[in-house]
């Protein structure tokens, strides 16, 4: 086992790109938190703070 927690922040946009975050399998991990937070003079996208933890 390399991680028992998972820590990620999670864009709500879309972007071109060649490398991606793999799904996380949920038979596997449990989101724990989640916090959203609307775009604002500070950021141009909404985002979010997930955590996950292993099963």
């Amino acid at each position: 086992m390399l991680a028992n927690k998972i820590e990620l922040t999670r864009v709500h946009e879309n972007f071109e790109g060649d490398a991606f975050f793999p799904k996380i399998d949920t038979t596997a991990w449990k989101e724990t938190a989640n916090t959203f937070h609307t775009k604002d003079d500070k950021h141009d996208y909404e985002f979010s703070f997930l955590t996950y933890v292993r099963k």
